[in-house]
């Protein structure tokens, strides 16, 4: 009998490289999600210090200039706060469709791994069968012989 050979075999090392590639797309835009995240709370850090310095400067002197340059740098982080957020989420939803994209490139390789054991055991069932055929055939012709 001849050995075993899984007909889909290109097809699934392709869905095994599409799956790999799935995989590093969505650790890839983990890592930026990520990224972007820590940025976003250093940016909502850098504002509570700021505020909290423009309080603290406003008790202590008078200066009008300070105060104005302390409320636009908080006016400045604010927007930069709603820009990463607003990058924030659109990675996520990136994110969650890289996600989704990974999962069915998994299940597309399962299907077709189980396909493969499916049918290398039908193939040892048949490898046995043959296998013991000849054996009765032999049993057969030496009694026969006998």
């Amino acid at each position: 009998m001849q050995p075993f050979q899984f007909g889909l075999a290109t097809l699934l090392r392709i869905r095994c490289k599409m799956e790999e590639r799935a995989k590093n797309e969505f650790n890839d835009q983990q890592r930026r999600v990520l990224e972007q995240t820590k940025l976003l709370e250093q940016l909502m850090e850098d504002r509570k210090t700021a505020e909290v310095k423009a309080k603290a400067a406003g008790r202590e002197t008078v200066d009008l200039a300070l105060e104005k340059n302390c409320a636009e740098y908080i006016q400045t982080l604010r927007y930069r706060i709603e820009a990463a957020q607003l990058r924030l989420n659109q990675l996520s939803e990136a994110l969650e469709q890289l996600r989704d994209n990974y999962i069915q490139a998994q299940q597309a390789v399962k299907i077709l791994e189980k396909l493969k054991e499916h049918r290398y055991s039908d193939y040892l069932k048949e490898a046995r069968r043959q296998e013991q055929n000849f054996l009765d055939e032999v049993a057969i012709s030496h009694f026969k012989s006998a």
